[in-house]
């Protein structure tokens, strides 16, 4: 097959002025492998609202609280009771202001980067409202959180069932793959199926599922925290599939092409979150068995343990 130089998604001849850096792993999610051979400008930003938009509504928190997404530094936690409160890197807890319109009842809670952030805003607060002739109720009491607090997103609210995937999720799981195996081959062909996937076109034999079996599944090491990708090709069994495993909580295998008619090949990537380990290639090979893929709640399951273990090790994460 000829080395490709043109959008894996339209075609189109990558130039200077159209190319775009495109992450494998998206960086709201703290992803560092990156290519700028594989989207043009206009599908990368198609992408980008899209697709990777939704995964970053969904595991963004994560990257926020252990410092990988720099361009945000706030996230809501929720305990037992629905109560919503503001964290930042290390799940360190942020000042908060409740107002209450004396007049009308009505409530705002606000939260703020620092203490001094929010003094200047009380004292400014103040002055503009006392202007107009208007009462206000001000709580600058900052709250103790005694409960267990659990992550949300965009898709669960619900207290300690933390939720991902749906159709836009998977196709950004794919989209991962497809960036992954186009960066280390220079070809398409044999993926050319899950870029039909990830546009809505056809699923041809695409599967997304999660994958929770702990013998086949990457171990991270104690005190480790990463993204893992890993594409294979199975010659005598004619096919192609992944693995994803993001924040090493949330894990993936995908079927990518199942009339594969080439030799047997495996890369495999650790995307480091944390400075006591590297990014950078790793030998490992994840086996596909779908039959014993696990049921819903076995995943569910495994899927919390992982998200608390995460959650500990962010609050023990050293400061910068």
């Amino acid at each position: 097959m000829p080395i490709i130089n043109k959008c894996y998604s339209c075609d189109v001849e990558l130039l200077n002025e159209n190319s775009s850096i495109e992450h494998i792993i998206p960086r709201a999610l703290g992803g560092k492998l990156k290519s700028s051979k594989l989207l043009c400008k206009n599908c990368n930003e198609r992408y980008g609202y899209s697709i990777d938009a939704e995964i970053e509504k969904q595991l963004g928190t994560f990257a926020i609280v252990i410092g990988a997404n720099r361009k945000k530094n706030k996230i809501e936690l929720i305990d037992k009771d629905g109560e919503i409160g503001y964290f930042g890197k290390n799940m360190l807890t942020l000042p908060i202001l409740d107002l209450k319109d004396s007049k009308t009842g009505e409530k705002k809670r606000i939260s703020f980067n620092n203490y001094e952030e929010r003094d200047k805003f009380v004292e400014e607060f103040k002055i503009g409202r006392e202007s107009k002739g208007k009462t206000v109720e001000i709580n600058v009491s900052d709250l103790a959180y005694e409960s267990p607090l659990f992550f949300k997103n965009n898709i669960s609210n619900k207290p300690g069932e933390f939720q991902f995937g749906g159709d836009l999720a998977n196709r950004a799981i794919v989209k991962m793959l497809i960036g992954y195996y186009i960066k280390e081959f220079a070809i398409k062909h044999n993926v050319a199926k899950a870029i039909d996937f990830i546009d809505s076109k056809l699923d041809h034999g695409v599967q997304v599922r999660f994958h929770y079996i702990p013998i086949l599944t990457y171990t991270p090491s104690e005190n480790e925290i990463s993204h893992v990708i890993m594409i294979k090709g199975v010659e005598e069994r004619g096919l192609v599939y992944g693995y994803v495993e993001l924040f090493n909580c949330f894990n993936f295998l995908v079927i990518l092409n199942n009339d594969y008619d080439g030799k047997s090949f495996k890369k495999a990537y650790r995307n480091s979150l944390v400075k006591d380990f590297n990014s950078g290639p790793i030998d490992i090979d994840i086996p596909i068995d779908f039959t014993i893929s696990g049921s819903v709640n076995y995943n569910q399951i495994l899927m919390n343990n992982r998200i608390n273990r995460l959650k500990n090790l962010i609050v023990n994460l050293k400061k910068d």
